[in-house]
């Protein structure tokens, strides 16, 4: 036992600088993981927002424009009055 504490004692220099390295080895896969996350999401995020985009093209619209012709149409309905009940 003694002669690892010795060991330990001798080689402390080494033994931190290599510490150092596989703690900046670790850092640097770290942050290349977090770049790939984040690289991703901004995909991701591009292809929701490419889907919104269709919605309110393809969907949204057409949708306004049936609900202004409906209310146009109500109007007119109401000044010739067509479709009360009497």
């Amino acid at each position: 036992m003694i002669d690892f504490l010795d060991y330990i004692v001798n080689h402390s220099w080494d033994i931190l600088r290599l510490s150092t390295s596989f703690m900046v080895l670790g850092l640097g896969l770290f942050f290349l993981y977090i770049c790939r996350v984040i690289y991703h999401a901004t995909r991701l995020i591009k292809k929701v927002n490419s889907v919104l985009d269709n919605f309110n093209h393809y969907i949204r619209k057409p949708v306004l424009v049936l609900l202004t012709a409906h209310k146009f149409i109500t109007k007119l309905f109401r000044i010739f009055g067509i479709g009360k009940n009497e």
